[in-house]
Protein backbone atom coordinates (compact mmCIF):
# COMPACT_ATOMS: atom_id res chain seq x y z
CA UNK A 1 0.00 0.00 0.00
CA UNK A 2 1.50 3.43 -1.28
CA UNK A 3 2.55 6.10 1.85
CA UNK A 4 1.37 8.66 0.63
CA UNK A 5 -0.94 11.72 2.35
CA UNK A 6 -1.83 15.28 0.25
CA UNK A 7 0.90 17.45 0.46
CA UNK A 8 -0.54 19.72 3.26
CA UNK A 9 -0.51 16.75 5.45
CA UNK A 10 2.92 15.94 4.53
CA UNK A 11 4.36 19.44 4.70
CA UNK A 12 3.19 19.91 8.21
CA UNK A 13 3.79 16.44 9.78
CA UNK A 14 7.63 16.94 7.53
CA UNK A 15 7.49 20.39 9.91
CA UNK A 16 6.58 18.85 13.08
CA UNK A 17 9.26 15.82 13.04
CA UNK A 18 12.05 18.42 11.93
CA UNK A 19 11.39 20.86 14.71
CA UNK A 20 12.48 18.46 17.26
CA UNK A 21 16.15 18.93 18.68
CA UNK A 22 16.43 15.27 18.44
CA UNK A 23 16.23 13.41 15.46
CA UNK A 24 13.69 10.71 15.07
CA UNK A 25 13.22 9.86 11.73
CA UNK A 26 15.92 8.94 9.06
CA UNK A 27 16.48 11.55 6.65
CA UNK A 28 17.39 11.36 3.00
CA UNK A 29 18.07 14.36 1.37
CA UNK A 30 18.93 14.47 -2.46
CA UNK A 31 20.85 17.57 -3.51
CA UNK A 32 20.21 19.77 -6.25
CA UNK A 33 23.77 19.59 -8.00
CA UNK A 34 22.75 20.17 -11.68
CA UNK A 35 23.71 17.16 -14.10
CA UNK A 36 25.09 15.06 -11.09
CA UNK A 37 24.25 13.04 -7.78
CA UNK A 38 24.54 13.88 -4.32
CA UNK A 39 22.55 12.16 -1.59
CA UNK A 40 22.54 13.16 2.71
CA UNK A 41 21.65 10.28 4.59
CA UNK A 42 21.15 10.71 8.56
CA UNK A 43 20.20 8.45 10.43
CA UNK A 44 17.75 8.69 13.72
CA UNK A 45 21.18 8.25 15.80
CA UNK A 46 22.83 10.92 13.76
CA UNK A 47 25.17 9.04 11.62
CA UNK A 48 25.82 10.32 8.31
CA UNK A 49 26.77 9.39 4.70
CA UNK A 50 27.35 11.17 1.62
CA UNK A 51 26.87 9.63 -1.13
CA UNK A 52 28.60 11.56 -3.66
CA UNK A 53 28.52 15.33 -4.42
CA UNK A 54 28.16 16.57 -8.22
CA UNK A 55 30.64 18.48 -9.95
CA UNK A 56 33.12 20.81 -8.82
CA UNK A 57 31.07 24.11 -8.42
CA UNK A 58 28.58 22.03 -6.22
CA UNK A 59 30.17 21.75 -3.04
CA UNK A 60 28.19 25.32 -2.07
CA UNK A 61 24.83 23.07 -2.72
CA UNK A 62 25.67 20.49 -0.62
CA UNK A 63 27.34 22.56 2.03
CA UNK A 64 23.91 24.08 1.95
CA UNK A 65 22.14 20.97 2.57
CA UNK A 66 24.54 19.66 5.71
CA UNK A 67 23.77 22.81 7.21
CA UNK A 68 19.91 22.67 6.56
CA UNK A 69 20.10 19.14 7.90
CA UNK A 70 22.21 20.24 11.27
CA UNK A 71 25.01 17.87 10.25
CA UNK A 72 28.38 18.99 11.46
CA UNK A 73 30.33 15.59 10.49
CA UNK A 74 30.22 13.26 7.62
CA UNK A 75 30.75 9.49 8.90
CA UNK A 76 31.22 8.05 5.59
CA UNK A 77 31.48 9.96 2.28
CA UNK A 78 30.86 7.43 -0.84
CA UNK A 79 32.03 8.07 -4.57
CA UNK A 80 29.84 5.76 -6.21
CA UNK A 81 32.46 5.63 -9.40
CA UNK A 82 34.86 8.32 -10.66
CA UNK A 83 32.56 10.58 -13.31
CA UNK A 84 33.25 14.06 -12.40
CA UNK A 85 29.32 15.20 -11.88
CA UNK A 86 29.84 12.17 -9.01
CA UNK A 87 32.96 13.84 -7.37
CA UNK A 88 34.00 16.51 -8.79
CA UNK A 89 33.62 18.43 -5.17
CA UNK A 90 34.59 15.60 -3.09
CA UNK A 91 38.40 17.09 -2.31
CA UNK A 92 36.42 20.08 -1.29
CA UNK A 93 34.36 18.55 0.89
CA UNK A 94 36.91 16.26 2.76
CA UNK A 95 39.59 19.74 2.71
CA UNK A 96 36.74 21.29 4.53
CA UNK A 97 33.85 19.24 6.55
CA UNK A 98 34.90 16.08 9.41
CA UNK A 99 35.16 13.25 7.29
CA UNK A 100 35.43 9.45 8.96
CA UNK A 101 35.73 7.21 6.11
CA UNK A 102 35.84 8.09 1.90
CA UNK A 103 34.61 4.62 0.14
CA UNK A 104 35.25 4.38 -3.43
CA UNK A 105 34.69 1.17 -5.61
CA UNK A 106 38.01 -0.86 -6.63
CA UNK A 107 38.74 0.78 -9.73
CA UNK A 108 42.43 1.69 -9.77
CA UNK A 109 42.31 2.91 -13.04
CA UNK A 110 41.47 6.33 -11.63
CA UNK A 111 40.24 9.62 -13.52
CA UNK A 112 42.43 12.79 -12.44
CA UNK A 113 39.24 13.60 -10.25
CA UNK A 114 39.53 10.39 -8.26
CA UNK A 115 43.02 11.28 -7.81
CA UNK A 116 42.56 14.58 -6.63
CA UNK A 117 39.69 13.15 -4.28
CA UNK A 118 42.43 10.30 -2.71
CA UNK A 119 45.03 13.10 -2.26
CA UNK A 120 42.90 14.90 -0.28
CA UNK A 121 42.08 12.05 1.74
CA UNK A 122 45.62 11.35 2.19
CA UNK A 123 46.63 14.61 3.51
CA UNK A 124 43.37 15.17 5.71
CA UNK A 125 43.83 11.70 6.91
CA UNK A 126 40.98 9.95 6.19
CA UNK A 127 41.21 6.13 5.70
CA UNK A 128 40.00 5.41 2.23
CA UNK A 129 37.25 1.62 2.37
CA UNK A 130 37.10 0.37 -0.91
CA UNK A 131 33.85 -1.51 -1.18
CA UNK A 132 32.40 -3.78 -3.98
CA UNK A 133 29.44 -6.38 -3.99
CA UNK A 134 28.97 -7.81 -0.89
CA UNK A 135 30.68 -5.35 1.56
CA UNK A 136 28.25 -4.05 4.32
CA UNK A 137 28.22 -1.06 6.12
CA UNK A 138 26.22 -0.48 9.80
CA UNK A 139 24.81 3.09 9.74
CA UNK A 140 24.52 3.15 13.10
CA UNK A 141 22.17 1.10 15.29
CA UNK A 142 19.31 1.35 13.07
CA UNK A 143 20.52 1.32 9.00
CA UNK A 144 22.14 -1.22 7.24
CA UNK A 145 24.03 -0.68 3.75
CA UNK A 146 24.61 -3.83 1.69
CA UNK A 147 26.44 -2.97 -1.54
CA UNK A 148 24.74 -4.77 -4.67
CA UNK A 149 27.51 -3.97 -7.27
CA UNK A 150 30.12 -4.09 -9.02
CA UNK A 151 31.22 -7.51 -8.67
CA UNK A 152 33.92 -6.87 -11.23
CA UNK A 153 35.75 -3.66 -12.65
CA UNK A 154 35.00 -3.05 -16.07
CA UNK A 155 37.91 -0.89 -17.36
CA UNK A 156 36.28 0.45 -20.51
CA UNK A 157 33.07 2.12 -18.71
CA UNK A 158 32.82 3.71 -15.56
CA UNK A 159 29.02 3.84 -15.30
CA UNK A 160 29.29 -0.39 -15.02
CA UNK A 161 31.85 0.41 -12.04
CA UNK A 162 28.99 2.24 -10.47
CA UNK A 163 28.94 1.05 -6.78
CA UNK A 164 25.13 -0.23 -6.07
CA UNK A 165 23.65 -0.06 -2.69
CA UNK A 166 20.62 -0.87 -1.29
CA UNK A 167 19.25 0.74 2.54
CA UNK A 168 17.28 -0.97 4.78
CA UNK A 169 15.49 0.78 7.76
CA UNK A 170 12.77 -0.40 9.73
CA UNK A 171 10.45 -1.61 7.02
CA UNK A 172 11.43 0.28 4.11
CA UNK A 173 14.62 -0.24 1.51
CA UNK A 174 15.83 2.40 -0.80
CA UNK A 175 17.95 2.02 -3.88
CA UNK A 176 21.10 4.06 -5.03
CA UNK A 177 22.20 3.07 -7.99
CA UNK A 178 24.65 5.82 -9.16
CA UNK A 179 25.23 5.71 -12.99
CA UNK A 180 24.66 1.85 -13.18
CA UNK A 181 23.30 0.52 -16.51
CA UNK A 182 20.99 -2.45 -17.06
CA UNK A 183 23.53 -4.84 -17.55
CA UNK A 184 24.26 -4.24 -13.96
CA UNK A 185 20.85 -3.76 -12.80
CA UNK A 186 20.25 -6.99 -14.26
CA UNK A 187 23.17 -8.83 -12.85
CA UNK A 188 22.03 -8.15 -9.17
CA UNK A 189 18.31 -9.19 -10.21
CA UNK A 190 20.09 -12.81 -10.91
CA UNK A 191 22.39 -11.98 -7.55
CA UNK A 192 20.31 -10.94 -5.01
CA UNK A 193 16.48 -11.29 -3.89
CA UNK A 194 15.51 -8.03 -4.13
CA UNK A 195 13.02 -6.54 -1.65
CA UNK A 196 9.90 -3.93 -2.48
CA UNK A 197 11.63 -0.38 -2.87
CA UNK A 198 10.26 2.60 -1.19
CA UNK A 199 12.58 4.83 -2.96
CA UNK A 200 14.53 4.66 -5.89
CA UNK A 201 17.36 6.54 -7.53
CA UNK A 202 16.83 6.13 -11.04
CA UNK A 203 19.74 5.26 -12.49
CA UNK A 204 21.89 7.52 -14.85
CA UNK A 205 20.14 10.68 -14.38
CA UNK A 206 17.25 8.94 -16.04
CA UNK A 207 18.92 7.63 -19.23
CA UNK A 208 17.69 5.05 -21.40
CA UNK A 209 20.70 3.34 -20.61
CA UNK A 210 19.28 2.45 -17.15
CA UNK A 211 15.97 1.65 -15.01
CA UNK A 212 15.55 -1.82 -16.80
CA UNK A 213 12.01 -2.66 -16.50
CA UNK A 214 13.33 -6.02 -14.97
CA UNK A 215 14.14 -4.00 -12.08
CA UNK A 216 10.62 -2.24 -11.92
CA UNK A 217 8.39 -5.25 -12.12
CA UNK A 218 10.68 -7.02 -9.17
CA UNK A 219 11.12 -4.00 -6.71
CA UNK A 220 8.01 -2.17 -7.66
CA UNK A 221 9.01 0.88 -6.59
CA UNK A 222 6.93 3.82 -4.67
CA UNK A 223 8.57 6.14 -5.31
CA UNK A 224 11.66 6.94 -8.08
CA UNK A 225 13.79 10.34 -7.85
CA UNK A 226 15.77 11.92 -10.79
CA UNK A 227 19.19 13.72 -10.27
CA UNK A 228 19.51 15.59 -13.59
CA UNK A 229 20.39 19.34 -14.73
CA UNK A 230 17.63 21.72 -15.89
CA UNK A 231 17.19 21.54 -20.09
CA UNK A 232 20.37 19.37 -19.45
CA UNK A 233 22.49 18.66 -23.39
CA UNK A 234 21.88 14.84 -22.76
CA UNK A 235 17.87 15.39 -22.27
CA UNK A 236 17.52 13.22 -19.49
CA UNK A 237 15.60 12.09 -17.98
CA UNK A 238 14.83 9.89 -21.41
CA UNK A 239 11.13 9.68 -22.47
CA UNK A 240 11.51 5.76 -22.71
CA UNK A 241 12.28 5.99 -18.82
CA UNK A 242 9.49 8.58 -17.74
CA UNK A 243 7.16 6.29 -19.75
CA UNK A 244 8.23 3.23 -18.22
CA UNK A 245 8.49 4.60 -14.81
CA UNK A 246 4.93 5.29 -15.06
CA UNK A 247 3.47 2.63 -16.85
CA UNK A 248 4.77 0.95 -13.69
CA UNK A 249 2.67 3.62 -11.40
CA UNK A 250 5.51 5.11 -9.49
CA UNK A 251 5.70 8.77 -8.61
CA UNK A 252 8.33 10.59 -9.68
CA UNK A 253 10.74 13.99 -7.89
CA UNK A 254 12.88 15.01 -9.80
CA UNK A 255 15.38 17.86 -8.95
CA UNK A 256 15.73 19.89 -12.16
CA UNK A 257 12.24 20.84 -11.52
CA UNK A 258 11.94 20.83 -7.67
CA UNK A 259 15.51 21.22 -6.91
CA UNK A 260 16.51 20.04 -3.85
CA UNK A 261 14.22 17.32 -1.97
CA UNK A 262 14.03 15.83 1.74
CA UNK A 263 12.15 12.39 2.64
CA UNK A 264 11.57 12.43 5.99
CA UNK A 265 10.78 8.43 6.96
CA UNK A 266 9.84 6.88 10.55
CA UNK A 267 7.65 4.34 11.60
CA UNK A 268 4.21 6.04 10.42
CA UNK A 269 5.79 6.71 6.72
CA UNK A 270 7.77 8.59 4.84
CA UNK A 271 6.77 12.86 3.95
CA UNK A 272 8.42 14.45 1.55
CA UNK A 273 8.87 18.69 1.33
CA UNK A 274 7.80 18.70 -2.44
CA UNK A 275 5.06 17.97 -4.60
CA UNK A 276 4.72 15.43 -7.32
CA UNK A 277 6.79 16.21 -10.61
CA UNK A 278 3.96 14.50 -12.43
Amino acid sequence: MKKFFSILINIILLLSLTSCSKNTSLIINYTDVGQGDSIIIKTPDNYTMLIDSGDEDYYRNVKRDLIKNHIKKINYVVATHSDSDHLGSMDKIIMKEKVDYLVLNKDINSKQEQLEVVNAANIKNVPILRAQSDSIIKLGEYVNIYFLSPKTINKSDSNKNSLVMLLNYLDYNFLFTGDADKDNEREILQTYNLPHINILKAGHHGSKTSTCEDLLKKTTPDIAVISCGLKNRYNHPAVETMELLQKYNVNIYRTDKQGSILFNINKNGIYCNQTLSQ
